[in-house]
C-alpha cells in the first residue's frame, strides 16, 4: 500500500472493476446493491499481497451468484489496482503544443478533446476524464456517465489534487479533464500551484491574511476570468497589486476592509462583489470599470452613505443595470438611490437586510417602475403597489426576518417623536451605538451577498 492510495480511492477503484465486470457478463450478482457491499469487503481483502485465490474469495461471497473468471484473468481485471497498491502511480504527461492551443482558445472544445487522446495514449489517466466530460457535454442528463464521472474523480483524487485532496475547506470543479474552477486557502493554492490540473484554472476564490493573500497572488494564473479574495485580517488589501491581468478578469469578489484600489482599471469587469464601499474612490468608478454591469455591496457598518458610494449613483459606470445591496444601514441607500442617474439605467435592483419606512416606499414607487426585477426579500416590505410583475418578496431561501433586528434607520428622528407621544421621557436623539468591530463581524455574518462558497462556492 502507498500513503497516495487512499481508502476511498481504492474502494471507487475496486467498485468501477465490478461494475465492468458484470456489465460484461463475467460476474452475477443477486442486485445490485450486492456491488457496493462486495467492492468493500474486497477492498480489505486486496490490502497487503492477498491478490491470490480471488476466485474462490469471489464465489464464497454473500451476493454472487455466478463468477465466468478465474484466478489469472481477474488479475488481469485488477491489474492497475495492485498495481496502484504496489507503488506504481499514474504518472502526469503534458504536451506543450496542444496546451498552448487550449490558452488561446479556452473555449475551444476541440483542442480539449484533442489533447485528452493524446493524454490516454500517453497512459495519463486524466485522458479518460477528458472523454467522460466531453461525453457528458453532448449529453448532461446521462446518469450512467455522470455517475462514471464521479467515480474517477474520487479515484484519482490525490493524483488530480495533489496537496490539495485532503483540504476539507477546498471546493473544486471540473472541465475536460483540469480544474475549472477552485475555492481554498491562500496557503493551499501556493503550495499545488505546480499541478498540472490547474493549467487552465477559470475561476479563484482564496480565503486567509493579507500576507497569505498577497503571496499567493504570486502563483495566480494570467488569464482568470473570476477571481474572488476574502481577507481574514483587518489589514489593507492592495488588490491592484495580487491580480496579475486586470484586463482579463470578468468577475472580482472582494471581502476585505480595506481595500487599496490604487488607479489599477479592469477593462473587462462585469461584476464587482464588494464588502468595502470605498473600494473606489468617488473619481474613478467609470474610468475603473467601464464595461460593469453589476455591483453588489454590503453596508453594514455605515450610518449614511459613504461619498464613493454617491458618487457611483451620480456617475454611475454606462453599462451598469444591475445593483445588489446588503446590511443594516442599506434602507438609507435605496433613499438616496432615488432620482438618481443610476436608478433610472437599472434594469434589476436587489435589496437585503433593510427596513424601510413602507409608507413613503409606497408613495415613491412609480419611480421604480421601469425596472424588469425588484428583489426585496429579507426586508420588511411585501407589497408595493403597481409593482407586482417585478416584485419579489418573503424570505431567501434558509432566511426569516428578523423584526427586532434591525434599527428605524429611514427616519429615525420621525420615529422618535411618535416615541415621545407616549413617553415625554424618552430622548430624542437617542440612536444605538454601533460598535465598528462587532459591526463588522455582523457583516462577515449576515450579508448572504458576498461571494460563496466566499464560502466560496462553487
Amino acid at each position: 500500500m502507498t500513503t497516495g492510495y487512499s481508502e476511498d480511492e481504492l474502494y471507487a477503484d475496486l467498485l468501477e472493476v465490478i461494475e465492468q465486470m458484470v456489465e460484461a457478463g463475467e460476474l452475477e450478482l443477486a442486485t445490485r446493491k450486492d456491488q457496493d457491499a462486495l467492492a468493500a469487503r474486497l477492498t480489505g481483502q486486496v490490502r497487503g499481497t492477498r491478490h491470490e485465490g480471488l476466485a474462490d474469495w469471489f464465489v464464497e461471497q454473500r451476493g454472487v451468484s455466478e463468477l465466468y473468471l478465474d484466478d489469472d484473468e481477474l488479475a488481469r481485471r485488477f491489474a492497475k489496482v495492485f498495481a496502484r497498491l504496489a507503488g506504481d502511480e499514474p504518472t502526469a504527461q503534458w504536451n506543450e503544443e496542444l496546451a498552448a492551443r487550449i490558452r488561446e482558445a479556452p473555449g475551444d472544445v476541440s483542442a480539449r478533446v484533442v489533447f485528452g487522446d493524446w493524454l490516454e495514449q500517453a497512459g495519463d489517466p486524466r485522458g479518460e476524464l477528458v472523454q467522460l466530460q466531453a461525453r457528458l457535454a453532448a449529453t448532461p442528463d446521462d446518469a450512467t456517465l455522470r455517475r462514471r464521472e464521479q467515480r474517477f474523480v474520487t479515484r484519482h483524487r490525490g493524483y488530480l489534487l495533489g496537496p490539495l485532496a485532503d483540504d476539507e475547506d477546498t471546493r473544486v470543479t471540473f472541465a475536460y479533464g483540469f480544474v475549472d474552477t477552485l475555492a481554498t486557502h491562500a496557503s493551499s493554492f501556493a503550495d499545488a500551484r505546480a499541478l498540472p490540473s490547474l493549467a487552465f484554472l477559470r475561476e479563484l476564490r482564496l480565503h486567509g491574511t493579507a500576507s497569505e493573500l498577497t503571496e499567493a497572488a504570486t502563483h495566480l494564473p494570467p488569464r482568470l476570468s473570476a477571481l474572488g479574495l476574502r481577507c481574514t485580517t483587518a489589514e489593507p488589501l492592495a488588490v491592484a497589486t495580487l491580480v496579475r491581468d486586470p484586463t482579463a478578469l470578468v468577475t472580482l469578489e472582494v471581502a476585505a476592509r480595506p481595500v487599496v484600489l490604487g488607479n489599477a482599471a479592469f477593462p473587462a469587469l462585469r461584476v464587482l462583489d464588494a464588502r468595502d464601499p470605498e473600494i473606489a474612490t468617488a473619481e474613478v468608478w467609470a474610468r475603473a470599470f467601464p464595461q460593469l454591469e453589476e455591483v453588489r455591496l454590503a453596508l453594514n457598518a455605515e450610518r449614511s452613505v459613504p461619498p464613493t458610494i454617491a458618487r457611483l449613483f451620480d456617475a454611475p459606470p454606462p453599462r451598469l443595470v444591475r445593483l445588489r445591496i446588503t446590511g443594516t444601514w442599506t434602507a438609507r441607500a435605496v433613499v438616496q438611490l432615488f432620482g438618481t442617474p443610476l436608478l433610472a439605467q437599472l434594469v434589476e435592483l436587489d435589496v437585503d437586510g433593510a427596513r424601510f419606512d413602507v409608507e413613503d416606499l409606497e408613495r415613491r414607487a412609480r419611480e421604480l417602475a421601469h425596472l424588469q426585477r425588484l428583489d426585496l426579500r429579507g426586508t420588511n416590505v411585501y407589497h408595493l403597489p403597481g409593482l407586482e410583475e417585478i416584485l419579489v418578496t418573503g424570505s431567501r431561501p434558509g432566511q426569516t426576518f428578523d423584526r427586532d433586528r434591525y434599527a428605524d434607520v429611514y427616519d429615525e428622528d420621525e420615529d422618535e417623536d411618535e416615541d415621545d407621544e407616549e413617553d415625554t421621557d424618552e430622548d430624542e436623539d437617542d440612536e444605538p451605538e454601533t460598535d465598528e468591530a462587532s459591526a463588522d463581524a455582523e457583516a462577515d455574518e449576515d450579508d448572504d451577498g458576498a461571494p460563496p462558497e466566499l464560502e466560496f462556492d462553487d
